[in-house]
């Protein structure tokens, strides 16, 4: 698991793996850590499991809803 600037043990967005096989997003091993990162951003981001099984990943609801408009 890749350490922050601190030290300690919590997971790192930046370092995270990325999912194949849902467009190179970063994989958040646990769901924990996923819930952190939503309540980090006060809502705007949404935690989704992997449907390949890879854990958890993050998406912006909105960024995702203005770019099915676009298509």
């Amino acid at each position: 698991m890749p350490r922050n600037r601190r030290g300690s043990n919590d997971f790192r967005y930046t370092g995270a793996d990325r999912c194949t096989g849902c467009q190179q997003r970063a994989v958040i091993p646990s769901e924990v850590d996923a819930d952190r990162f939503v309540a980090k951003a006060e809502g705007r981001l949404r935690k989704q499991r992997c449907p390949h099984g890879n854990g958890w990943h993050l998406i912006n609801p909105e960024y995702q809803r203005h770019r099915r408009a676009r298509r």
